[in-house]
């Protein structure tokens, strides 16, 4: 070559502008035309900042091109100098105005030796695939011009088809407005027909349909024939609703449809069902069985056939109706993941598996998922610590290989999101609130009324028993102490452990609780009253533990256990002693599938309910037997008197009124002591049971509700 040829050289490269040449070590380096002629316009002003839009119109002049061709080639031209290196700085992005070549490089006017290129042949360039293309020897300059504007059209080609696989993902949703359409304060589930919207509602333990305007408005009850009835889905045609009823918390729960046009309800065959959902076209259902086995069966509730075990709350059916996805909530550890089945019961897997969180915490995870209409996006919900949002997750295949589809967050709530729907145009989504706020009360047998407990703590307050401090849990979950007066408060554990149920030692030194640590099965833990480090029991057993007593000397506890499979799935359940000195573990006799016992004071008799919380059960040690003492529709927290003569529950689905009892021990005599009706407060959507105070004056949670309908106003294309 003659002396006068320009040419740069860096790193191991060099870059020959008067052949076109790109060399590595001496080596011809394939590359595409489009690519050359960017890393040459930026070679040649290294060390400056090259902007985008000069850089497109000297690449593509006078061409319309989108901004995705320059980024593809810059990622490939960093692949092809980094040598697959991700820590060398090749070519450096300014955000929102252009690039730079940062690797250092020497200008060379002088003759920088003849490229290992035959006289008379072309220099190859790279094909579709990146490989280098075979070359006839062309003798005429004609055809070595013709050449490399063929290659130019064709490269172009390839770029344009590039850019557009990477590029032409349909936007994700986004939300432009968001505006509360009710104040019910009771809402739990939403569905709209495109004119009005149909909501579900809890209130003081009743459950109910209702209708209001789209823009929000007077809320209509919709009658129906039952005590308790659930909005599951509405069909395609938007002129009935599925819903299931039933007599009282626990019960199976029964299929209806409900004309919305006029007529009678009609019961779907015998199915059972807590949640459903129709297939596109009107003439299936999925729907998770009363025994957690997900289901698909005719429009008529005939033809009934399994899907899988276990199954998950059905969330929605594809577009083209051929698969279906469901939620599935770990038993044992309480993290949600979303899950996909074929409508014929086959390719069972994971939805986003990746995302999955093996130490999802109760509540935590992906769940209510649903397809955008147009099938190009899946909108789901995730929670994790306290932060719910609506995400979604590209459908449609993406057939740039370097590009990952991950899913965007479309909506952070400030709140709990209960549930959402979205409307055929996918312009809008409906989204339910599921706020809560507690009040602790407690139980004044002369004035007959709930007053609000001194001193006002968070929740769950337990004394110790010389009756000078109370632990009690706070909102996150977290053991706390203070004196009964409410200072000297302390934190005992910390995030990520979640505690439930606390017990103190006889001699106040311990707390007993049962925890849950990120991806694992509750278990029993004590700490010291002073702090300090938690023991987990049985740590390294595929068991989990719970509602625990000490005994009278403080040296054995009495608790149910779950026995779990190796997926964190129930198999069998029973109320176990657990001597701690001998380290003696026992089964109690006839105690298999109960729960929640508790010793009595006097340490006589062990109470506990039947695990589908019907039946309230006394054992006596004495004659190794027991006898049902009460029956409810769902016993809420069975707790002693200190006198050993009474038990206080709360059957927490008879209706509206969630009445509390008590009970006589041994002789079973029932009397009713409060219902919501003794609550001072009239904006209360229900409340729980939780025990008694050392004074045997029952203390409950006043649940005020904040669950309403929003309206999420979106930007698509």
């Amino acid at each position: 070559m003659a002396g006068s040829a320009k040419s740069f050289k860096f790193g191991p490269f060099h870059l020959d502008l008067t052949q076109k040449v790109l060399l590595r070590d001496g080596n011809l380096v394939p590359i595409a035309p489009k690519a050359a002629l960017i890393l040459s316009i930026l070679v040649e002003n290294h060390g400056r900042l090259v902007e985008r839009e000069e850089l497109m119109q000297m690449v593509w002049p006078g061409v319309f091109v989108e901004e995705g061709n320059l980024s593809v080639n810059i990622f490939a031209l960093r692949k092809l100098l980094s040598d697959g290196r991700p820590d060398l700085n090749v070519i450096e992005t300014v955000p929102k105005r252009g690039y730079r070549f940062v690797m250092p490089v020497q200008s060379d006017q002088e003759d920088v030796g003849e490229p290992p290129v035959q006289a008379g042949q072309d220099v190859p360039i790279a094909d579709s695939k990146g490989l280098p293309q075979a070359v006839e020897q062309a003798p005429a300059k004609a055809r070595g011009v013709f050449f490399w504007r063929l290659a130019a059209v064709f490269a172009a080609g390839c770029l344009g088809l590039a850019a557009w696989a990477y590029l032409g993902q349909t936007p994700a949703p986004r939300v432009l407005h968001v505006v509360q359409l009710t104040h019910l304060e009771i809402a739990s589930a939403v569905l709209t027909d495109g004119a009005r919207l149909y909501i579900g509602e809890e209130n003081g333990g009743i459950s109910s349909i209702a209708q209001a305007p789209l823009e929000g408005g007077d809320v209509v009850p919709i009658p129906t024939p039952f005590r308790n009835t659930w909005l599951l889905d509405i069909s395609a045609s938007r002129s009935q609703l599925l819903v299931a009823s039933f007599e009282s918390r626990g019960d199976p729960k029964l299929a209806w449809i409900l004309p919305l046009t006029g007529g009678s309800p009609r019961r779907l065959g015998d199915l059972q069902v807590e949640s459903a959902k129709w297939s596109p076209d009107g003439s299936k259902i999925a729907f998770l069985g009363y025994d957690h086995v997900l289901y698909l069966a005719d429009s008529d509730g005939t033809n009934v056939r399994k899907l899988t075990d276990p199954g998950g709350g059905v969330d929605s059916w594809s577009p083209d109706g051929k698969s279906i996805r469901f939620t599935r909530t770990n038993q044992a550890k309480g993290g949600m993941s979303i899950w996909e089945i074929q409508a014929d019961g086959a390719n069972l897997r994971p939805f986003l598996p990746e995302r999955q969180n093996p130490g999802a915490r109760w509540g935590e995870g992906q769940n209510m998922g649903l397809w955008t209409p147009d099938g190009a996006y899946y909108l789901f919900r995730e929670s994790f610590l306290s932060h719910d949002g609506i995400w979604a997750q590209p459908e449609k295949k993406n057939y740039w290989p370097f590009r990952r589809q991950e899913p965007t967050q479309v909506y952070a709530a400030p709140f709990a999101i209960a549930g959402f729907t979205m409307e055929a145009s996918g312009r809008r989504i409906y989204l339910v609130s599921g706020g809560e706020t507690e009040e602790w009360v407690r139980y004044d047998a002369g004035l007959k009324q709930f007053v609000p407990l001194q001193p006002a703590l968070p929740g769950g307050p337990v004394w110790s028993p010389d009756r000078k401090w109370v632990a009690y849990i706070d909102r996150d979950h977290c053991l706390w102490k203070a004196r009964a007066d409410g200072t000297d408060r302390v934190q005992l554990t910390f995030p990520p452990l979640q505690i439930f149920n606390l017990g103190w030692s006889p001699d106040g030194n311990r707390i007993l609780m049962h925890g849950l640590d990120p991806g694992q099965p509750g278990k029993m833990k004590i700490v010291s009253a002073e702090g300090g480090s938690v023991e987990t029991l049985f740590a390294d057993e595929l068991t989990g533990e719970n509602c625990a007593f000490w005994s009278a000397d403080g040296n054995s506890l009495l608790f149910d256990r779950t026995w779990l499979d190796k997926s964190g799935n129930a198999t069998r359940s029973a109320i176990m002693t657990w001597d701690m000195k001998a380290k003696h573990l026992e089964q109690l006799p006839g105690s298999e599938d109960m729960m929640c016992p508790a010793w009595s004071p006097n340490r006589q008799f062990i109470a506990a309910h039947s695990d589908d919380y019907r039946e309230l059960r006394l054992f006596d040690p004495r004659t190794q037997s027991w006898k049902v003492i009460a029956r409810a529709g769902y016993f809420n927290g069975p707790s002693w008197t200190s006198d050993s003569k009474w038990m206080y529950y709360q059957d927490s689905a008879s209706g509206e009124d969630q009445p509390l009892y008590r009970v006589s021990v041994p002789e079973g005599k029932v009397e009713l002591v409060a219902s919501r009706k003794q609550l001072l407060r009239s904006d209360v959507s229900r409340y729980r049971f939780h025990g008694l105070d050392p004074q045997d004056n029952p203390l409950a949670t006043v649940i005020h509700r904040n669950a309403d309908v929003y309206a999420l106003d979106l930007s698509v294309k």
